[in-house]
């Protein structure tokens, strides 16, 4: 997207503790903050939806980047590559992101790593992008711990 900016921020604490992230998109004559809000403002910028107009890697690599929380930042897993240290449980699960049709709707799948603490086991959780024909989109997160058990 030429002359625009997707960012992720930290918000430090009045209050001293660890603060908070803020996700968003900058254009030359406007500034659109939270995660929903931004999504938005990407697909309109690039005409995504049924005509699909983005690769499905990239999707995932601008949407998943500002997918976290408040408090924790993702990370999406764009290939095999990132997966290739799954557990046997979970490697039936995973896959690189790709294009899918959702409740009748054009979709995007991915999965993002949401990095909570070093040295601890991945929090992955399965996203699910779907474009409604009038724009607006739904956002869905399946942690894969909640996959397995079914």
């Amino acid at each position: 997207m030429p002359g625009t900016v997707v960012f992720r921020g930290k918000q430090p604490s009045k209050k001293g503790r660890r603060g908070s992230f803020v996700v968003g998109v900058v254009t030359s004559d406007c500034v659109t903050l939270g995660r929903d809000a931004a999504i938005a403002r990407i697909l309109k910028a690039w005409g995504y939806g049924a005509n699909r107009t983005m690769l499905p890697e990239k999707v995932a690599r601008v949407i998943g980047f500002i997918e976290g929380d408040q408090w924790y930042p993702a990370k999406p897993m764009l290939d095999a590559t990132a997966i290739r240290w799954a557990t046997e449980e979970w490697k039936p699960l995973l896959f690189p992101p790709r294009d899918a049709t959702l409740e009748g709707h054009p979709a995007v799948e991915w999965w993002v790593n949401f990095a909570v603490v070093e040295n601890t086991p991945p929090q992955l959780t399965r996203a699910q992008l779907i474009v409604m024909p009038d724009g607006s989109t739904k956002l869905i997160e399946t942690p894969i711990v909640d996959l397995v058990k079914r």
